[in-house]
């Protein structure tokens, strides 16, 4: 039997941490007494220096990592097809 781990957005931990005021270690273990192990994340927000180690201090997983593509902005830089390829 296959067992899911709950998972939050990443952009909501800060906003959680915002608005209660406690820390990003305190924040992730009040998760995952709630069951929530794993985040999803952005690869422009995994990028940030710091980032990785914070959720590897935590004991938190990444469960996906997602990316924005506006298939019509600046075709120079379109990240789409590195990211598919």
């Amino acid at each position: 039997m296959t067992t899911h781990a709950l998972s939050i957005f990443y952009p909501h931990l800060g906003t959680i941490i915002e608005q209660t005021g406690k820390s990003w270690l305190d924040t992730a273990a009040i998760l995952k007494d709630h069951g929530i192990s794993k985040v999803d994340i952005s690869l422009e927000d995994i990028k940030r220096d710091g980032v990785f180690q914070n959720l590897q201090e935590a004991g938190l997983q990444i469960e996906s990592v997602y990316v924005f593509c506006g298939f019509h902005e600046d075709p120079e830089n379109f990240i789409a097809l590195d990211v598919i390829s």
